[in-house]
């Protein structure tokens, strides 16, 4: 059977050719009692979850990212990259309210967008998504989903525990994000330059058009190299 690696799932360059074996009577009975004497426990429903959001992860496509701090040329480049993805009909573009100051830091990095629990939140892995401080309403960072919503996860409950008493039961809803554009400082760029208001984001994302998602890809490319 194929194990759970990308070359047992056929999605890596180097895939396995799987082997089936046929035993007799005697070697399936030692096959059965090696099998039943393995480590073995219950498993649950979070334990599945788990499982399958792992082999998603082993299957996924690899994310166009940055990978070093900006200068003009890696600048643009990203930026030219990101207006290209964000061509494709399967992706939305997004804008999402981070709650408190700015963080760069914490965007250069695999990280997640927290969603309320009004319901399973719309993002999906694909989508092009940019950050604004709901703070100051600077808008600086983009950055790409890659994992379809999760609800309150391990990881992020641990997080959530540490970090504010509450947070896990307002936003229970999370999804992986990694970098695309992540300037080295914070940029002048304010929500209302995308045509965005703050009242129109009372769940704390809105969807944007791709005029407005150009707009502002181009804006944080062009400060980040001055």
């Amino acid at each position: 059977s194929a194990n759970l690696t990308g070359a047992g799932l056929g999605s890596s360059a180097g895939a396995n050719r799987e082997l089936g074996v046929e035993l007799d009577p005697a070697q399936a009975e030692q096959a059965r009692a090696v099998i039943l004497a393995w480590p073995a426990r219950v498993i649950g429903h979070r334990d599945l979850d788990e499982l399958l959001e792992e082999s998603r992860r082993l299957t996924r496509t690899s994310v166009r990212g940055q990978e070093h701090e900006l200068d003009a040329a890696s600048a643009l480049k990203l930026a030219e990259e990101l207006l290209a993805d964000a061509r494709d009909p399967q992706r939305s573009l997004w804008l999402k309210l981070e709650y408190g100051e700015p963080g760069l830091d914490g965007w250069r990095q695999e990280s997640w967008i927290a969603s309320p629990k009004k319901g399973k939140p719309g993002f999906r892995p694909g989508d092009l998504v940019i950050i604004c401080a709901k703070a100051t309403y600077d808008c600086y960072a983009v950055v790409e989903v890659i994992s379809d919503p999760e609800f309150q996860p391990q990881d992020y409950a641990e997080w959530a525990a540490g970090y504010t008493p509450d947070a896990l039961a307002r936003w229970p809803w999370i999804n992986r994000t990694a970098p695309r554009l992540v300037p080295s400082t914070l940029m002048e760029l304010k929500l209302e330059e995308l045509g965005i208001r703050g009242q129109g984001l009372q769940n704390g994302h809105v969807s944007l058009k791709f005029d407005q998602f150009t707009a502002g890809v181009r804006a944080l490319a062009r400060l980040a190299s001055n």
